[in-house]
C-alpha cells in the first residue's frame, strides 16, 4: 500500500535526453526512470555527447511528479527542524567554559562535547538518503526527529562528561537525519526552476543558527542553564506540523527480498567505517597531531574510505554515492566548494566568539558581536547584491575590453535560478534568462575568501569598524552558498539521482564542518601554545593546554606589559585558522568557473491532463511521422525523375 499520497502536478522541461513522445505516459508512470545522463558530455561516449547536443537544442523531455502542499506551514515546520539541528551545532560554542567547570571536564573531554554531534550526524549521513528511497520519506524523517528529541532530553539530565558526550551523538544522529531529509523533501515537493526560492528559507536557517546560536547559548549560560531543553517544545511542534501538513508523492516499499539483493551494504558499511574512524582522527588531533592514535586513525581511515570508492564505483547493485558524481566537472566541482566552505563557515561559528571574548567580551556579549554574520541568514538578497555588484564590473572590463566572461558567463535564452525578492522585480538585470545561479557561486566564493583573508588581519588592537565590516564581507559571501550548490547540483543530476546527491551534498558540508572544528583547532591550539610559551612571567593557571579553552580574566593580567602580550598571542592564534580558510575559500572560487549551466525552465501540466497529454504528443508525434513519410516519398519521385531527366 503506498505510504504517502496527495494530488500531483506533472512538470516537464526540455533540458535531458531525448525521448520520443509516445514514452512520455511510460515516464509519468515511473518518473525514476527519466534523465539518465544531465551532465553526458563529460563521459567520454559518442553517444552521450549525442544526446548532449540534442538536450542542448530542446529536443528531450524529462517530468517530476510535484504534490500540492500548503508551502508556507509546510516550508515552517522544515525549517524549525533545520534550525533546531544547525542549533546544536553552534549553541555551545559560548558555554564549553561553563559545561567545563559544571561537569569537572578536562580540555580533552571538552572537545568531543562539539565533536560526537558532528562524528555522529555525519558518518550515518550515506544511509539517510539510500534509506529514504526505500521506505519513503516521511518514515525515516519521523525517526529522525525522534532520535534527536530523546538525544536532546539526554543531553538536558547529563551528569557527567561521557553522559553528556554520549547522548551528544545520539543527538547527531537524529540531527543528520533531519538535515539530510530537510533538502530531499524541499526537492520533492518543488519544481526545480522554482526551487531556489524554497531552498533559500531552508538555507537561512544555517545562516540564522550560526548567527543566534551562540547568542542563545550566552543568554541561557549566563542567566539559566547550559542544559537547553529548549528543543524538546520546538522538535514536538515541528514534528506535529510535518505529520499532518507535509504531503508527499505515492511511495510502495519494495518487498525485502528486493532490498536485500539492491541495497548496497558492503558500501555502506565502508562508508560509515571510513568516516567515523577518519572523524575520530581529526578530533583526537585537536590536541596532538603527532599521537600514533591520530595518524592511525586518519590512514585507516582514508584507506577504508577509498576502498569505498571502489566498491561504488564497481558495485552491480544500486550505489550509496553515485559515482558518476566525481566523474562529472560540475557535480564534482560543487562538492570540492562545499567542503571548503564548511570548513570555514563551522570555524568561523566557533572560533569567532573566542575572539570577543579574548577582548573581554562576556559569553552573551561574544554572541551579540558575531551578529554582523547574520546578514548570511538571508541568502536571497545577497545573491542579488553579488549579482548587481558582478554585472556592474562585468560592464566596466567590457568597456575597457577586458575579459569579463571570467567573471560573469551568461548568454540569452539560458534559463537561470529564479530569485524572487524586490529587488529582481525593480531591475531588469535580474531574469531567468541568465545563468544566475553559476555566477551567484562564483562571486560568493570571491567574497568569502576576501572576507576570512580581512578576518586575518584581526589582532586586539583592532576597533570595531573594522570587526564589524570584515565580518559582513565574509557572511556576505558565505550565505548564498548554503542553497546556490544544492540548486547546481539538482539542475545537472538526473531525476532519479536527486536524492542521493542531494544528501551527497549535504554529506560533503558535514563532514567539511567536522574536518574545520578540528583542523582549526588544532591550528589554534598549536599557535596558542607556543605563543604562551615565549611570553615572560606568565604562567595560565593549569598550564599551555588548559589555557586554550579558558579565555576569561585576559584583559585584568597585570601587568600591563605582560597583559598585551598575552592578548596578541591569543589574536593571533585565533588568526591563523582564518589564514588557512582563505585559501581554500579561493580555491572554491577557482572551481566554480567548471560549473557547466543547465536550464530550469519546467512547463507545468495539471494532473488531471496528464492523460490528455501524453494522448495528445502521441496524435502529434503520430502526424509529425506521418507528414515526414510523405514529404520523404516525394523526394524520392523527385530524384527518380531527375535521373529519367
Amino acid at each position: 500500500m503506498p505510504v504517502d499520497s496527495a494530488p500531483v502536478l506533472a512538470f516537464r522541461s526540455d533540458n535531458d535526453i531525448d525521448i520520443e513522445p509516445p514514452a512520455a505516459k511510460a515516464e509519468l508512470a515511473d518518473p525514476v526512470k527519466v534523465g539518465d545522463s544531465r551532465e553526458a558530455s563529460e563521459v567520454e561516449t559518442v553517444a552521450d555527447k549525442e544526446q548532449t547536443a540534442e538536450r542542448k537544442e530542446g529536443k528531450a523531455i524529462e517530468t517530476e511528479v510535484i504534490p500540492k502542499n500548503n508551502m508556507p506551514i509546510v516550508l515552517f515546520g522544515l525549517a524549525l527542524t533545520t534550525f533546531l539541528a544547525a542549533l546544536d551545532s553552534t549553541i555551545v560554542s559560548t558555554a564549553l567554559s561553563t559545561i567545563q567547570r559544571d561537569l569537572d571536564g578536562t580540555t580533552g573531554t571538552l572537545s568531543w562535547v562539539s565533536a560526537a554531534y558532528l562524528l555522529c550526524s555525519t558518518s550515518l549521513a550515506p544511509l539517510y538518503g539510500k534509506l529514504s528511497g526505500y521506505v519513503g520519506r516521511k518514515p525515516v524523517m519521523y525517526a529522525s526527529i525522534v532520535v534527536f528529541l530523546i538525544g536532546s532530553a539526554l543531553c538536558g539530565a547529563a551528569q557527567n562528561m561521557v553522559w553528556l558526550c554520549i547522548c551528544r551523538g545520539v543527538q547527531g544522529l537524529g540531527g543528520g537525519g533531519i538535515i539530510q531529509l530537510t533538502q530531499i523533501i524541499v526537492s520533492d515537493i518543488s519544481p526545480l526552476a522554482q526551487r531556489g526560492k524554497y531552498t533559500s528559507v531552508i538555507g537561512s536557517t544555517w545562516g540564522i543558527a550560526s548567527a543566534v546560536g551562540p547568542l542563545i547559548g550566552g543568554a541561557l549560560t549566563q542567566h539559566a542553564t547550559w542544559r537547553f531543553w529548549i528543543n524538546l517544545p520546538c522538535g514536538v511542534f515541528a514534528l506535529f506540523i510535518i505529520a499532518f501538513f507535509l504531503h508527499l508523492n505515492p511511495h510502495t516499499p519494495p518487498s525485502v527480498s528486493f532490498l536485500l539483493a539492491d541495497f548496497d551494504f558492503l558500501g555502506l558499511f565502508l562508508l560509515i567505517s571510513g568516516l567515523v574512524v577518519l572523524l575520530v582522527g581529526f578530533t583526537s588531533g585537536e590536541t596532538n597531531w603527532g599521537s600514533a592514535q591520530t595518524i592511525a586513525c586518519l590512514v585507516v581511515g582514508i584507506v577504508v574510505l577509498l576502498g569505498a570508492v571502489y566498491v561504488e564505483a564497481t558495485t552491480k547493485r544500486s550505489p550509496i554515492i553515485p559515482p558518476r558524481l566525481f566523474r562529472i566537472r560540475t557535480s564534482a566541482s560543487i562538492c570540492i566548494g562545499v567542503f571548503f566552505q564548511s570548513i570555514s563557515f563551522i570555524s568561523l561559528s566557533y572560533y569567532q566568539p573566542l575572539y570577543y571574548q579574548v577582548l573581554g567580551s562576556s559569553p552573551l556579549m561574544s554572541g551579540v558581536r558575531l551578529m554582523p554574520f547574520s546578514v548570511s541568514s538571508f541568502p536571497s538578497g545577497e545573491q542579488e547584491l553579488i549579482v548587481l555588484i558582478l554585472r556592474f564590473l562585468d560592464k566596466c572590463r567590457s568597456a575597457h575590453r577586458w575579459s569579463a566572461s571570467l567573471l560573469v558567463s551568461s548568454s540569452p535564452g539560458q534559463g537561470g535560478v529564479p530569485i524572487h525578492s524586490p529587488l529582481e522585480r525593480c531591475s531588469p538585470l535580474l531574469t531567468t534568462q541568465t545563468k544566475q545561479y553559476r555566477l551567484i557561486i562564483i562571486g560568493s566564493y570571491f567574497f568569502s575568501a576576501l572576507g576570512f583573508a580581512l578576518l586575518a588581519t584581526l589582532d586586539e588592537s583592532s576597533n570595531q569598524a573594522e570587526q564589524v565590516l570584515y565580518l559582513l564581507v565574509a557572511a556576505l559571501g558565505i550565505g548564498p552558498l548554503f542553497q546556490a550548490p544544492y540548486i547546481a547540483m539538482q539542475s545537472a543530476m538526473p531525476v532519479k539521482e536527486m536524492a542521493t546527491s542531494t544528501a551527497t551534498v549535504a554529506l560533503i558540508r558535514q563532514i567539511g564542518g567536522t574536518t574545520g572544528i578540528a583542523i582549526c583547532g588544532a591550528i589554534y591550539a598549536s599557535r596558542l601554545q607556543s605563543g604562551l610559551a615565549g611570553i615572560e612571567g606568565y604562567a595560565p593557571a593549569g598550564g599551555a593546554t588548559a589555557a586554550v579553552g579558558n579565555t576569561s580574566g585576559l584583559t585584568k593580567i597585570m601587568p600591563e606589559s605582560v597583559r598585551k602580550e598575552v592578548l596578541h598571542a591569543y589574536t593571533r592564534a585565533l588568526s591563523f585558522p582564518w589564514i588557512i580558510c582563505a585559501p581554500l575559500l579561493f580555491v572554491g572560487f577557482l572551481v566554480s568557473f567548471l560549473l557547466k549551466h543547465y536550464s530550469l525552465d519546467r512547463t507545468t501540466i495539471k494532473a488531471g491532463d496528464v492523460k490528455k497529454d501524453t494522448e495528445q504528443g502521441e496524435t502529434e508525434a503520430c502526424g509529425e511521422k506521418e507528414a515526414e513519410a510523405k514529404e520523404e516519398v516525394a523526394q524520392r519521385a523527385d530524384e527518380r525523375g531527375e535521373r529519367a531527366v
